[in-house]
């Protein structure tokens, strides 16, 4: 539902924008060209969930920070982040379930999994500007694990293991930014995971595990390069 109303809403805004002409870009409004380089800050909330057995589908909160660079021609420009983010997942069943059979090995043991993961993520997007403030991006991120954390410890017990996860990920992304300050930006994008991260080190569990991720974030710009006034 999240993805259908975010899809819908940047085809909106493409439709209306791309009317425009294009010599609206030509100028910033009698201050400069549409020709610049930005690099700057990014910081916001990371919304991410885990499609597949034995992962509850809840969107668990978690946060996003690092650097962007930005490089705009016209109406066309492209953008590359490094981030870092954090992610949670809960599994729906005791660590201790036995998911050959589907009972549980230890008959007192009711603790589900607990995880926070840390990621070190690389998208580059492509991006169309529709309007003086509105730009949609679309493109693809590189996921590297940086660390795994057992929370309660309840599956490295059972299990000998904390490693549940593949260490990398490429995913697809799309979302749009706005500009409404001299330096700021607001932003929203998806990310749907295109790999499969289960690393199948439970016993009886080979589902195919896919990553979905939402953020909301803030990017500062820390400095612009561009020929005319700013």
């Amino acid at each position: 539902m999240k993805q259908t109303l975010l899809l819908t809403l940047c085809a909106a805004f493409l439709f209306t924008g791309l009317r425009t002409d294009a010599q609206t870009y030509a100028t910033d409004g009698g201050i400069g060209p549409y020709n610049y380089t930005d690099i700057g800050l990014k910081a916001g909330a990371n919304m991410q969930q885990i499609v597949g057995y034995p992962f509850t589908t809840d969107y668990n909160p978690g946060a996003v920070a690092g650097l962007y660079y930005e490089r705009r021609w016209g109406v066309f420009g492209i953008k590359a982040e490094a981030t870092g983010s954090m992610a949670s997942f809960t599994t729906q069943f005791p660590a201790a379930h036995n998911y050959e059979h589907n009972t549980n090995a230890i008959s007192d043991s009711t603790t589900k999994g607990e995880f926070t993961n840390m990621y070190v993520n690389i998208p580059v997007m492509a991006e169309i500007n529709t309007g003086k403030h509105l730009a949609l991006l679309f493109g693809a991120q590189y996921t590297q694990q940086i660390s795994v954390t057992d929370n309660n410890g309840v599956y490295t017990k059972a299990w000998g293991s904390d490693k549940l996860f593949k260490e990398s990920n490429i995913s697809i992304l799309f979302g749009l930014e706005i500009s409404f300050a001299r330096k700021f930006k607001l932003g929203a994008v998806y990310a749907q995971g295109y790999q499969d991260i289960n690393n199948q080190k439970i016993k009886g569990i080979t589902d195919t595990w896919m990553t979905g991720s939402g953020q909301v974030y803030l990017n500062y710009r820390i400095k612009r390069w561009y020929k005319g006034k700013w």
